[in-house]
């Protein structure tokens, strides 16, 4: 956008030698100054900068859509497993971004090679018919575990899929991953609309691009915090336009509890307003079992601003015997080692029961479910819980206490 201001009609003759005489000389300059500058460059009141203001906005802002027109037909990718897609609010929404957080070993990028492949099979089965683009600073991906998925997984294995339709693009950091969304990915997308059209963006290890080898600063925080707002930004712009959804896979950092077991000291002096310990647990952790609020997605609030859905992926420590005879069904059935089994049977066969909350969702309510990792993929167990918020958590004001 690069409106010359003696050009637009919407202006009067007035309200364009104003902004001329403050030497803005197209829109965008008037969008970036802010209403102090405006007034002092100009030398217009507060009322006749905001009646500027609004003609813009009204002039060359996007039309509002009414929801009831937004057409919902292969806009939800499915999971490819029925317990996941409850908890998603029915799968992963289209143009949205995704963020999946958890520590090593908690199967974020299990799941995210699951949707790669579940992009591309046909929307009867669950898909989009798409194909799907993984941004990583790994330069190869797990072909044996791609391999597994296809044969093995109860959904995946009914369709053709290729890893052809899998594009890898190898990033370094985030200099380079902004490049890539200004330009080397909305290319690709053009090209793959001759074929199978990008519905899926993958960017795995999204903390290590970030990372800055240096100690942190008030200034490099403010600084991370302006590069992820630009890179979301792009990532939005991205979804938005082409109708496909953006996965981000981000590592977790550890939560100090206080000796009480809250997440701030009663014996701090009190803020005005909330502090952000007693109101980051609505948008960072969950505590649906022990130990899960113990850790929170990396990359602070600036972050969490930017996404649409927030899961978390945990590791219970819980292990149970995964009823082999039925592992090919859509949902593996556990039970309960017998008599007659072995100790070392137990201990080989026991399956280790990992945790995943949706913190919070545009699309769906927050809820959990237990899952596991085995061959076939990732697979939820039992029925969804609504997620449960810790009592602790609470949001103190001075004119309350």
């Amino acid at each position: 956008m690069n409106l010359e201001i003696a050009n637009v009609a919407f202006l009067s003759d007035a309200q364009r030698q104003g902004l001329m005489r403050g030497r803005f000389t197209d829109i965008e300059d008037v969008l970036d100054a802010n209403l102090e500058e405006l007034m002092s460059r100009t030398g217009l009141l507060r009322h006749q900068i905001e009646d500027i203001m609004h003609l813009i906005a009204s002039s060359i802002g996007p039309s509002p859509i009414v929801l009831a027109d937004v057409e919902n037909g292969g806009h939800i990718l499915s999971t490819g497993d029925p317990g996941l897609d409850s908890i998603f609010g029915g799968g992963i929404q289209l143009g949205m971004l995704w963020e999946l957080a958890g520590e090593s070993g908690a199967g974020k990028t299990q799941l995210a090679l699951q949707l790669a492949l579940m992009t591309q099979i046909p929307a009867a089965l669950g898909g989009v018919e798409g194909s799907c683009c993984i941004l990583s600073p790994v330069k190869s991906l797990p072909l044996l575990r791609l391999h597994h998925f296809q044969v093995s997984h109860p959904v995946i294995r009914q369709a053709t899929t290729s890893l052809d339709h899998i594009h890898v693009n190898h990033i370094v950091d985030a200099a380079r991953l902004k490049t890539t969304l200004e330009h080397d990915l909305p290319l690709l997308i053009e090209r793959s609309k001759d074929g199978l059209p990008i519905r899926l963006v993958i960017i795995d290890n999204f903390t290590m691009l970030l990372r800055a080898d240096e100690q942190a600063t008030s200034t490099s925080l403010s600084d991370r915090a302006r590069e992820v707002t630009d890179i979301c930004g792009l990532l939005h712009n991205l979804a938005a336009e082409h109708n496909l959804a953006v996965i981000i896979v981000n590592e977790v950092s550890d939560v100090f509890l206080y000796p009480d077991g809250n997440f701030s000291s009663d014996s701090e002096q009190p803020l005005e307003g909330p502090r952000y310990r007693d109101v980051a647990p609505w948008f960072s952790t969950a505590a649906n079992v022990p130990g899960e609020n113990s850790r929170e997605p990396a990359l602070g609030l600036a972050f969490a601003n930017q996404v649409n859905v927030r899961v978390l992926l945990t590791k219970t420590g819980r292990r149970r015997i995964l009823d082999e005879s039925d592992t090919a069904s859509k949902r593996p059935r556990l039970s309960e080692p017998t008599q007659h089994t072995s100790a070392a049977a137990r201990v080989e066969d026991a399956v280790l029961i990992r945790h995943m909350s949706v913190i919070f969702s545009s699309v769906g309510i927050p809820s959990s479910i237990d899952y596991i990792i085995h061959e076939g993929g990732v697979t939820s167990l039992g029925e969804p819980t609504t997620r449960v918020l810790r009592d602790a958590i609470s949001i103190r004001y001075n004119a309350c206490d």
